[in-house]
Formats: C-alpha cells, structure tokens, sequence
C-alpha cells in the first residue's frame, strides 16, 4: 500500500467518522429537546432508547478499533521484518563499499607500481642502447686492429711490453662492453617482464574493480527499493494509528454523551428532586459481605485485555460469581442494563453532584429498575465478568459533576 492510498483511505474513513458523529449529535439534540419539552419524569424506555443508539455507535467504534489493532499488530510485525531486511542491506552495502574501496586502493598501487616500471624499464632501454652503441663502436676499433699487422703495432709501440698492453687493453676493454651489455639487457627483459606482469595484474583488478561496482550498485538498487517498501509501511502505520486516535477520541465523546444523557434524564426526573444537592458522609461496603479487596487501583495501568482503558476511572474489586453487590449509599437508580464495555451496569445517583457505577454484572434483583429508590447496603447487582473483563469482578466508579474520581476519597 502506498503512503498516498493510505491517506485517501484516512480522509475516506474520516468522511465517514463525521457523519456518524453528526448522527451521534443529533441523537443527543432530540434527546435533549424531549427532556425540555416533556410534561412529566422521562421514561426509562426513552433513556434506554437514545443511550442504546450511542451504545450501538460505541459498539461499532470498538469494533473498529479492533480491526484497526489488529492490521497495525501485522503491520508493525512487518515493519519490523522490514527494519531488519533494510539493516542487514545497509551492511551489505557498507561491505560491498568497503571491499569496492579496497579494490581501488590496490588498483592505484598497481597502477603507480606499472608507471614506475615502465620509467625504470625506459631507463634501462636507453642505458641498453646508449651502452650497445658504444660497444659496438669498440668492438668496431677492436677489429679494425685486429686487421693491423702486429709491425704497425710494435712501431707505434715504445717497445715490445707497450705493444703486449696495448694489444691486451683492447681485449679487456671489449670483454668489459660485452659484459656491460649483456647485464643491461638483462636488465631490461627482466623489467620488461615484470612490467608485462604488472600490467596483467592491473587488467585483472581492474575487471574485478567493475564487477565489484556492478555488485555495489545491485545492492544499493535493492537498498532503495527496501527503505521504499519500509516508508510506505510506516506511512500506512501512522495512517492507522491516526484513525485509531480518532476512533478513540469519538468513543471517549460518546462515552461522556452517554453520560451526560444518563445525568441530564436523572436531573430532569421525579426521583432527582427528592435528592440532596451535595453528598456528604462516607460510603459503605460495595461488596455486601463485609470483606473486600482491590484487585486494580484508579489511574494510570496497563491495560489489561483489548478493548480496556490504560487509564482506570474507578476501582475493581474482587468478587466471586453472582455474588451480591451492594449500593454504597442511599440514592436513586438512574440506569440499569448494558453500558458498552462496563457489560450488564447499574448506576446510582446519592445527590444532584455525585453517581456511582457498578460493572460487570451478571442480572439484578427483580424490580431493580430507573427511578427505583435503594438503601445504603441494599443489593443492586449480582457479580460476573460481562463486558470488556478478564474474569468475575465488581468495577466501581464514581462520578463527581459527570468527571469521574477517585473512590477511595469516599470510603
């Protein structure tokens, strides 16, 4: 996929985002024009009604967000085959470079190896020549007196000894060019092979010099090709990850509408007037038993299955299945059903300010409706692990003005 179909994808999945939110809001503004203009207590069907059409949008959000999720698990798992892929090619590439450099490095030394040969050997040619030349010119003389009667010698001779000298110094001095000769050339054929050597030498490095060029430049290719497969991975990863920002901020606004509509009903209802403006006093036993125990403090957490918040709005507790879970004080019950991830949730409204939420429920003792006034310590739920939850537990949240708090600031 490449970075540009991901982002047309982004602004299509965006598109589609706000007309669900429009929906979302227009729920709300009917919801909020029956509460203003109906003559008596709304009624737990016309709550349940608009809180099920937000449900149904939370629900189809979540499970977006699951497949979301899911395709940036692969994907990351691809990046990351991906990122290793491109590093073992970066190496490869920085082998190949070096060995390419080294290639070249040996070809200078041969070559300037080669260009010092043949400066030697032109030397030694000349030196050949310039030493043959003379030689020639001696041996030439040495003949010409050769053919010299030895009287002609002995007269130009101071006597007989002079004559034996002179006769052997041109001996000598012939034998000497010959010699002088024969070392230069030498010389020469041995530079002239060891140049030719050299010269072979430097044809070979230079053949290996452009395969290894070709081989550098094929792995570079594939280089390219890897960091363009990466980047347009992580371009389709931050495309998912912004839709699943999103989809997360959408959830958290339908959340907090849900909220408000369950408050604004409450407000709006017959059951709210008899209800103090502020709660004062402490809250009693949740669990009914007596003995109670928090399994996941409020705040910040790892989240602890898909779906759930790293940010804790209240307190689990631990809680065996169907046992009995009680109102925390005297109030008003403001919602009983389904609440999304909260599974089967009753909430209890103590003031005009403060509710508490109870989770996770498994059913509710008969009669157990909207507008039902109950006890502090009276049963209002029965435990299990509906919902978005890892195993049999009480969720218990608080909620100050709509903003939930810290339970523990309560009891």
């Amino acid at each position: 996929m490449q970075s540009g179909s991901a982002f047309r994808d982004l602004f299509v999945f965006m598109s589609k985002l706000v007309r669900q939110s429009i929906a979302a809001v227009a729920v709300f503004t009917v919801f909020s024009i029956m509460l203003l203009w109906a003559p008596g207590p709304v009624s737990q069907m016309a709550i349940s009604k608009s809180v099920k059409e937000l449900e149904r949008q939370k629900k189809n959000n979540r499970a977006q967000l699951s497949q979301i999720r899911s395709e940036l698990k692969k994907l990351r798992m691809r990046k990351g085959d991906m990122q290793k892929i491109v590093a073992q090619v970066d190496r490869e590439v920085d082998q190949a470079t070096a060995r390419l450099n080294q290639i070249r490095r040996e070809e200078a030394t041969i070559r300037a190896q080669h260009e010092r040969l043949a400066s030697e050997l032109e030397i030694a040619s000349e030196d050949f020549r310039d030493h043959r030349d003379r030689y020639r010119i001696r041996l030439v003389a040495y003949y010409k007196a050769g053919d010299v009667s030895y009287l002609e010698i002995l007269l130009q001779s101071s006597n007989f000894s002079d004559f034996i000298s002179r006769m052997h110094y041109l001996r000598v001095l012939a034998s000497r060019d010959k010699d002088m000769v024969s070392e230069l050339r030498d010389k020469r054929d041995t530079l002239d092979i060891k140049k030719t050597a050299v010269a072979k030498k430097q044809q070979e490095v230079a053949i290996n010099r452009e395969m290894q060029e070709l081989e550098a430049a094929q792995i570079k290719s594939i280089q390219e090709e890897k960091r363009k497969q990466l980047k347009a991975i992580e371009a389709d990863e931050d495309a998912l990850e912004a839709k699943e920002r999103i989809l997360e901020q959408e959830t958290a606004r339908i959340e907090k509408q849900i909220d408000r509509m369950i408050a604004e009903a409450m407000r709006k209802s017959g059951g709210a007037k008899n209800l103090a403006p502020t709660f004062s006093g402490s809250f009693g036993n949740p669990m009914c038993n007596g003995s109670w125990r928090v399994t996941s403090n409020w705040g910040p957490r790892r989240s602890p299955t898909r779906g759930a918040s790293s940010w804790h709005k209240g307190i689990d507790l631990g809680a065996g299945y169907g046992q009995s879970i009680c109102s925390v004080a005297s109030g008003t019950v403001i919602f009983v059903g389904r609440k999304g991830g909260y599974g089967k949730t009753v909430m209890v409204a103590h003031s005009r300010d403060l509710v508490t939420l109870y989770a996770h429920g498994q059913g509710f003792p008969a009669g157990m409706a909207s507008g039902v006034t109950v006890r502090k310590g009276q049963v209002v739920m029965y435990a299990d692990s509906t919902g978005v939850s890892t195993g049999n537990h009480l969720h218990f949240s608080v909620f100050k003005n709509n903003v939930a708090v810290n339970p523990m600031n309560y009891f």
